[in-house]
């Protein structure tokens, strides 16, 4: 049978310190998050996960991707009127003989309203509440959603394990959630 030294009685006292000193700073969190959570909507991070999915949209579509474009034209594309949208379909003799639309790839884009960029600027700015590796699954999180690609597989590439992604993640919205009570900033839902 093992003998206890004086070096495991010192482990196992140090372990106890700990824990307690671990479990009253976490009492003093809970406390705190409750303070500063009052008057928290029930839906607030779901309205702060529809805002910045909004908002990741919104830039990619302004902004558009950085980078080479590759092959193709270097003109800029020419904005059309909606009556250029729709093509007459002629039969063999060239007569018309009705209207159909054109491609959805050929159709002009619509220019975000002052409204809308003054929202994405505002819920970007809310990264703010985040550090640390929350804020990188964050910004990973708003990366694929303005490239439309899912984001677990980002986020695995990046060096996360998924569960511990999405529990960062969930810990981000939440952070902004709280940051947002105790700075009394509204929680509302996006305009469109």
């Amino acid at each position: 049978m093992r003998r206890v030294t004086n070096r495991d009685i010192e482990r196992r006292e140090r372990d106890r310190y700990e824990a307690a000193r671990d479990a009253y700073a976490a009492s003093r969190d809970i406390n705190r998050l409750a303070r500063d959570t009052e008057g928290l909507p029930e839906k607030a991070v779901e309205i702060i996960r529809d805002r910045l999915k909004i908002a990741a949209r919104l830039i990619e579509r302004i902004v558009g991707r950085v980078g080479p474009r590759g092959y193709g034209s270097s003109w800029p594309a020419v904005l059309k009127e909606a009556a250029d949208w729709f093509d007459v379909e002629r039969d063999d003799a060239g007569n018309p003989t009705g209207f159909r639309m054109i491609d959805r790839d050929q159709r002009p884009i619509l220019q975000p309203t002052a409204r809308q960029i003054s929202q994405a600027e505002e819920a970007l700015g809310w990264r703010r509440y985040v550090a640390g590796v929350e804020l990188e699954v964050l910004n990973i999180w708003l990366w694929a959603q303005a490239r439309r690609r899912p984001w677990q597989q980002a986020a695995i590439e990046a060096g996360f394990a998924r569960e511990t992604a999405k529990r960062r993640l969930s810990r981000a919205f939440y952070l902004i959630a709280v940051g947002l009570c105790r700075d009394r900033l509204p929680i509302e839902e996006p305009r469109r």
